[in-house]
């Protein structure tokens, strides 16, 4: 009975303790609520609330504009914010809900964005856009631009298509929209259609819009369907000369991987398989069920191929820009060297990026523009080698006694090793581009509120792939080595005419346009093969030095 009294009273001292703690919490907290409303009194929707000095302590308005916050007793503040509109800190006031009045920020609203074939004031614009500007596209390294916009902008939805060092995108803006065809928006880089590889130098941008509703086929037609990317140049301004360095260095890493078995787990795994069909009794029937991995079994020679394939991988980025301007003529020259390793080995990335942008006015209503960006990319691709390594079996001589990598390391005289390409003179899968975009343009003003604007433009790409697998590699699968290249140009070229008129009435802007484009496209692509190399060393440079299988393709 003592025992039983003891552990009663133990129960309420604990329940007690519990009630005076919680009471004490509450003690040390107030809550705060109210509605956030605009200047015409409507809710505003996702607005944040955040306690001044604790940035983790936060919550957003609701439909109806209102939040509820439970805040710590000491403190005073609480910043509301919301994106187009002045934040403001005020009192945070316990008990009696609060209303709060935000103002709309109207140095945005006076911002100008490039909206197609010309610009417009935020205030003025109706259609669905957001505007992405230098600071926030040079925030994040990124060997493709693009990437910059990731978690900027509502709706968009965007993969890289693998780790590999300088892979594409794949990404849309208004959703799916085709089964079959293409869902990637047009993407102008200074009124020239580009592709979806952005490689040119993301410090020379100024700004990135992007237009999402019909106020982007309206201008662009049916090539405007997914949406559209509007990227301007920076340009001279004027003033004495300007010098910027950008530079960077980072490196990366593998977050996460399965783990694989080591080799006693596989071996065990292997023994309950066998012994599950009556082939396997003890370890005297290792010998039977493993084969030629029977030696690597006995002795433990445990292999983890995927740990020997992943490396940390860097990125290095230098960027020089120089710029000056005058009444009459301003310019902005920059250029840029990229350098990215990715996580195996041979899978490499350099580019070097030239841009130039030059204004010149000839007369008061006369001025010319010339911009031009080259790019040349040399890119060293690895065939995907974790396929292979995630599954092969852990075990195997990955080396010979001289210390080069042993292709078939498993004793069986026909699997390949998963790091055969890592040999010396054994792979080269070369990837170099040469990119060219360009336009020069003029701008008349004819009369009072009337400009007439000419240009022409001009891309071409000449991309060169060349492969070469020996017979010990995965591509060559033991067989024969191959080798292969292919030569592709593609020139584009383009001009588009527009006038514009803009007049006001009263209170009200009008603006009208009229306009003509040209466009044309041509495409070249060339391939050669063979197999048996005369020399390794010739790589794929000599395809007729095969002596097998000589084939040339033209699609």
């Amino acid at each position: 009975m003592k025992h039983l009294k003891l552990k009663s009273r133990s129960i309420i001292i604990v329940l007690v303790l519990t009630i005076l703690n919680v009471l004490n919490v509450h003690a040390q907290n107030k809550n705060v609520s109210g509605t956030v409303l605009d200047n015409s009194g409507q809710p505003v929707i996702g607005a944040s609330i955040v306690v001044v000095g604790q940035s983790k302590l936060g919550t957003v308005t609701d439909i109806d504009g209102k939040f509820s916050i439970a805040i710590p007793a000491t403190s005073k503040k609480i910043e509301v914010s919301y994106i187009g509109m002045v934040s403001q800190v005020i009192e945070a006031k316990a008990g009696t809900p609060m209303k709060i009045i935000m103002k709309d920020n109207m140095k945005d609203l006076d911002e100008v964005v490039v909206i197609g074939y010309g610009v417009v004031k935020k205030r003025d614009l109706t259609g669905s856009m957001t505007s992405i500007k230098s600071e926030d596209i040079v925030a994040t390294p990124t060997t493709n631009a693009l990437e910059s916009l990731q978690g900027k902008v509502a709706g968009l939805d965007m993969t890289k298509s693998s780790g590999q060092t300088g892979s594409g995108l794949s990404f849309s803006i208004r959703g799916n929209r085709s089964l079959n065809a293409s869902n990637t928006p047009l993407i102008i880089v200074d009124g020239i259609p580009y592709g979806t590889d952005i490689d040119i130098n993301p410090n020379i941008i100024e700004s990135m819009e992007i237009l999402k509703d019909a106020s982007s086929t309206a201008i662009y037609g049916s090539r405007g369907a997914n949406g559209v990317i509007l990227i301007t140049t920076k340009k001279g301004t004027q003033g004495k000369t300007k010098v910027t360095y950008n530079g960077y260095y980072s490196t990366n890493s593998v977050a996460a991987y399965p783990e694989r078995m080591n080799l006693q787990e596989w071996a065990n795994f292997k023994r309950e398989a066998y012994k599950a069909d009556g082939q396997w009794a003890s370890e005297a029937d290792d010998a039977k069920i493993f084969g030629s991995a029977y030696d690597a079994v006995k002795s433990n020679q445990d292999v983890d191929w995927v740990d020997l394939l992943m490396k940390d991988g860097s990125q290095t980025s230098h960027s020089i820009s120089i710029s000056n301007g005058s009444e009459k003529t301003s310019f902005n020259l920059a250029f840029e060297y990229m350098k990215e390793q990715g996580l195996v080995k041979l899978d490499n990335l350099s580019r070097y990026n030239t841009t130039l942008g030059i204004s010149h006015k000839v007369t008061k209503d006369f001025k010319l523009n010339f911009n031009m960006v080259y790019t040349f990319q040399n890119q060293n691709i690895r065939r995907d080698p974790l396929n292979r390594a995630i599954y092969e079996s852990p075990y195997g001589d990955v080396y010979n006694e001289d210390g080069s990598i042993n292709p078939l390391p498993f004793n069986d005289g026909q699997t390949v090793s998963p790091i055969a390409e890592e040999a010396a003179g054994v792979y080269k899968n070369n990837r170099r581009t040469s990119h060219l975009v360009g336009n020069i343009g003029a701008n008349w003003n004819i009369i009072k509120n009337l400009t007439l604007t000419s240009t022409f433009g001009l891309d071409r790409k000449d991309i060169r792939n060349g492969h070469f697998a020996d017979q010990y590699t995965h591509d060559g699968a033991g067989d024969y080595s191959v080798a292969d290249a292919t030569n592709e140009t593609e020139m584009n070229w383009s001009w588009e005419n527009t006038l514009n008129y803009n007049f006001k009435i009263d209170k009200h802007d009008f603006s009208v346009m009229a306009g003509n484009a040209l466009y044309q496209n041509e495409a070249e692509t060339y391939t050669g093969s063979g197999h048996d190399i005369i020399s390794p060393s010739m790589l794929f440079y000599n395809l007729g030095a095969a002596s097998d299988y000589k084939a040339i393709q033209h699609p």
